[in-house]
């Protein structure tokens, strides 16, 4: 944590900019500080190559198709959907759109 501030229950990132906080948080061994990943426009998720990945502060470990990697890239969005304990959504019909195949994952 930082000098000074308790420790957060909850850790609530917001979109494809955030999204790396869950995988940071687990990478780092925290347990005990849950993470939320909010998702306001699937659209944008946030890719960079995976050369990239040690300068963004990502073990080894957490870069392979079970992590951040997707379709060959870092995907910063995946990385959040697939470590954070809780996703939600700006809204319930958001929620149910990006679950269709025009406007979901794939």
């Amino acid at each position: 944590g930082l000098p000074g501030l308790p420790r957060p229950d909850v850790v609530h990132a917001h979109d494809w900019h955030a999204a790396l906080t869950p995988l940071l948080l687990r990478a780092a061994g925290v347990e005990d500080v849950k993470s939320v990943l909010t998702i306001h426009n699937l659209a944008f998720q946030g890719h960079a190559p995976v050369e990239d990945a040690a300068r963004l502060g990502l073990p080894p470990p957490f870069c392979g198709e079970a992590g951040a990697l997707a379709w060959g890239r870092l995907n910063l969005m995946k990385a959040g959907i697939r470590y954070a304990d809780r996703i939600t959504t700006v809204s319930h019909r958001y929620a149910r759109e990006i679950l269709t195949p025009e406007f979901g994952w794939v």
